[in-house]
């Protein structure tokens, strides 16, 4: 008894599994072409050899009869955004992240002006030798356009790479 009810259940569901395939294949509509739209079709099997031109034809056929079903131009558009082929929804939302991302940390951390407490480190001190290098340049610019004006340009550089490499005190 067993072994029959469990050969039941095994029919019942390969043909519950089956019916479905053998629906939609009943169901779908066969799209008829037109002779303009089967030479579009066929094209690329012009070249095939007459032996396999046959098979060619009958698979583009079928490539084609597969597409039509497919393709709806009244929301291609909404696949073509969907696809997202060149990225830019990406790049629009990673754009959009980011920007809210900056504000919201520039908000957590903003400073006013009076929040700044000024430091003296080795970092924002001005070395010694810079001031005299910035004057001497303002004093060649005193200087007579043309070949002194550019004399005096060397001998000041030269005086400040000379300044720039003795250690400082």
């Amino acid at each position: 008894m067993a072994l029959w009810t469990s050969r039941i259940a095994l029919f019942l569901v390969l043909l519950t599994s089956a019916t479905p395939g053998w629906a939609l294949m009943i169901e779908t509509p066969r799209k008829e072409f037109t002779e303009r739209e089967k030479e579009r079709i066929l094209l690329p099997c012009k070249r095939a050899t007459p032996d396999r031109r046959i098979r060619c034809e009958v698979r583009e056929m079928k490539r084609a009869e597969a597409e039509w079903g497919m393709s709806n131009p009244v929301n291609a558009y909404d696949v073509y955004n969907w696809m997202d082929l060149g990225g830019q929804q990406l790049r629009n939302r990673l754009q959009q992240e980011r920007l809210q991302a900056f504000t919201e940390h520039w908000r957590q951390t903003r400073k006013v002006y009076s929040a700044f407490e000024p430091t003296d480190d080795v970092n924002t001190q001005r070395l010694p030798y810079v001031n005299a290098i910035r004057e001497s340049r303002l004093d060649c610019m005193y200087a007579r356009h043309g070949h002194a004006r550019a004399l005096c340009f060397d001998i000041q550089i030269d005086l400040s790479q000379k300044m720039m490499r003795t250690p400082p005190r």
